[in-house]
């Protein structure tokens, strides 16, 4: 049967197949009183108001929704201070993220990232045809290597892509630094999946430069990431030219009923914000008084942790949190990182001590 290969682009058989989860997922499948912390999921329920825009939207699963998603995307107009003919939804932000590489990348292009970032991009790049040219981030701080990113833009070179605030070190890109990258002659997609959580949010960009993709979710801040809805801010040509490849009836109805419900929530969304910075400040704070570890400081909903003890690996804390009923996510030997790490995701104020107390147990024993 191996003759059937031929007929596959070779680009997307060599591909890999990004996994969120792993083992902790299926164990977390097993146990109901895990804490879960290893995914930057919200510790919230959503909104009240989209508990009750689901529960009414239900009764109407049966029918095709507006494909253009109009009363969504005037919601998030709203929301963000932009026309609605400047933003295109998906399902998820990853979808989004998908319709540009598809839609801009020939193979052969070349897409600039800055590890550590998100591995879905080089995967999702790969499957679209394009090349991975990796600018490491500076030490100690990871900071953007905005120099080195230049320096690297040849002919061939169609997107930067920046994650403002960056999964997995939390930090964001400054205005000004940003400002040169869309100064060069190539598409800048700025992904701010945790936006709502940093200080200063970058999207107001697309209001003065042509060339920026910014992408945006409601799986983190408003808590839907089950529901699956995202959003992109361009120009109204790059809009009206993703929609060419985006897939009618993208999102389900009852997810864009919930979106709307989530975006009118203003009170919701403002608490939820406070309750992440506080618990935030409490991992940072309590973690990096822990000997052996250090936090690095975060405008996400979660904190990079460094191990700093000789002989602790990042498997090891994974694994001994696991036994104390503690999810994280292991970032050893994840890309453009040196050293052992794990990321933290910030949840209630109960678990986020549950999960300190936990760690300090475990330092304890080395």
């Amino acid at each position: 049967m191996g003759y059937i290969k031929k007929f596959f682009k070779p680009y997307i058989d060599e591909a890999q197949v990004y996994s969120p989860g792993g083992v902790l997922r299926l164990l977390y499948q097993q146990r109901q009183d895990w804490i879960r912390m290893m995914s930057n999921e919200s510790p919230f329920e959503p909104s009240p108001r989209v508990l009750e825009a689901v529960e009414e939207a239900i009764h109407k699963a049966g029918w095709y929704y507006d494909s253009d998603f109009v009363e969504l995307r005037e919601a998030i107009a709203n929301y963000i201070g932009f026309e609605a003919e400047r933003i295109l939804v998906g399902n998820g932000s990853t979808e989004i993220l998908d319709m540009i590489f598809r839609g801009f990348i020939n193979p052969g292009d070349e897409v600039i990232l800055s590890d550590p970032t998100y591995p879905l991009y080089p995967i999702r790049i790969e499957v679209a045809g394009g090349k991975n040219v990796i600018v490491p981030k500076i030490l100690p701080e990871y900071y953007w290597d905005i120099k080195g990113i230049i320096k690297s833009i040849t002919p061939r070179t169609k997107i930067i892509i920046i994650d403002s605030p960056n999964n997995p070190v939390g930090n964001t890109i400054a205005e000004e630094d940003l400002k040169k990258l869309l100064e060069q002659n190539v598409l800048v997609v700025l992904d701010e999946a945790y936006g709502e959580f940093a200080d200063k949010p970058l999207t107001h960009l697309a209001k003065k430069y042509e060339n920026i993709i910014v992408t945006r979710t409601l799986s983190k801040a408003f808590g839907l990431a089950a529901l699956r809805i995202g959003y992109t801010i361009a120009t109204p040509e790059i809009i009206n030219y993703l929609t060419k490849i985006k897939i009618p009836f993208n999102v389900n109805y009852i997810a864009v009923q919930a979106a709307i419900a989530a975006l009118s929530d203003k009170e919701y969304l403002k608490r939820v914000k406070n309750d992440i910075a506080r618990g935030r400040e409490y991992l940072h704070k309590e973690i990096s008084a822990i000997d052996g570890l250090e936090a690095f400081p975060s405008q996400a909903n979660f904190v990079l942790v460094k191990i700093t003890k000789p002989g602790v690996t990042g498997t090891d804390i994974e694994w001994k949190l696991a036994d104390k009923l503690v999810l994280t996510r292991k970032y050893t030997g994840k890309a453009g990182l040196i050293g052992e790490y794990t990321r933290i995701t910030v949840r209630s104020m109960d678990e986020n001590r549950r999960c300190v107390e936990a760690l300090r147990k475990i330092m304890r024993e080395y």
